[in-house]
């Protein structure tokens, strides 16, 4: 069990459930990853070490497979991370998913890696990174097996890729990240496990989408986004044209500013999560069968 060094603080958590357990994971200032579980039913936090040489204050990504925790996250060099436990194990088994420093492509130089995102399928798991060419990049890994195998959703050279996220479907998983051209993109797999992209929507007059959150009911994909003017919204995919629909969650004035967002569902609610300029954070909930959206200060400073 590790304890943090004087003055060292936490970046970015990731949460997950097992179905019994909360589990957390963050990397802290000094560049180590800490990992936290909580037992359905009890107040006690289980704190472990994971590792450490990550890139300090980076967010970390956690997932659960039905029989391991596992984590991504990249490091001082810009490579991307993983690490599984099994459940019951108190031991972190580490794994280079992709090396910084190598070329991919053979028109682009040598790359480095942003943030990772990470989902578990019934049978694999996924992770989404962003490289420093504005690529999408998009490893996955069959359960019970080691090789990750990569895919490059290639940027136009104009309009690089930024902030990805991945959530899974069940049986496959859903893929979003912003263009610098402001639109919002969406990739899903078809019948031959190929990644195929749409463009879910473009900006609002003069606002971008820019801080994408995407999470999936099993037959469709609903993405929370914060634009360049600070607003929430939420876009749900639908079966026909124009394939996904926007709403708006919350409108940005004064201090409510709004960035950092999360989503989750449950139950047929949509739960979206963000905070404000003055580091407040807030809650909005949508019911099933509603148009009307919800909303509860979580914390104030």
């Amino acid at each position: 069990m590790s304890t943090l060094s004087d003055g060292n603080s936490y970046g970015w958590p990731a949460i997950a459930w097992t179905g019994s357990a909360a589990i957390i994971a963050a990397i802290d200032s000094g560049g180590d990853l800490h990992y936290w579980w909580q037992a359905n039913g009890t107040t006690e936090w289980h704190k472990q070490f994971v590792a450490s040489g990550l890139s300090p204050n980076v967010p970390a990504t956690i997932a659960w497979t039905g029989t391991a925790a596992v984590i991504a996250a990249v490091d001082s060099s810009g490579s991307i991370n993983y690490w599984w436990q099994a459940n019951g194990a108190t031991q972190w088994n580490p794994q280079l998913v992709a090396q910084a420093g190598i070329t991919v492509e053979p028109w682009e130089g040598p790359v480095s890696y942003g943030p990772p995102a990470i989902a578990a399928t019934d049978n694999y798991v996924g992770i989404v990174a962003v490289d420093s060419y504005g690529n999408v990049n998009y490893w996955q890994q069959a359960m019970g097996t080691t090789p990750w195998n990569q895919t490059v959703l290639l940027a136009d050279g104009n309009n690089p890729f930024n902030n990805s996220d991945i959530a899974s479907t069940g049986s496959s998983v859903v893929i979003t990240a912003v263009g610098q051209n402001g639109n919002l993109y969406f990739w899903s797999m078809d019948i031959f496990g190929i990644l195929v992209q749409q463009t879910v929507g473009g900006p609002q007059g003069n606002a971008l989408n820019e801080e994408p959150k995407i999470a999936s009911t099993g037959s469709s994909a609903i993405i929370a986004c914060i634009d360049s003017e600070n607003n929430v919204d939420c876009w749900r995919q639908v079966s026909g044209p124009p394939y996904f629909q926007q709403e708006r969650v919350a409108t940005a004035s004064g201090s409510d500013n709004y960035g950092f967002p999360a989503i989750a569902l449950a139950g047929g609610y949509v739960l979206i999560s963000s905070v404000d300029a003055s580091g407040a954070v807030y809650f909005w909930g949508q019911p099933p069968g509603s148009a009307n959206w919800y909303r509860e200060t979580v914390a104030n400073l």
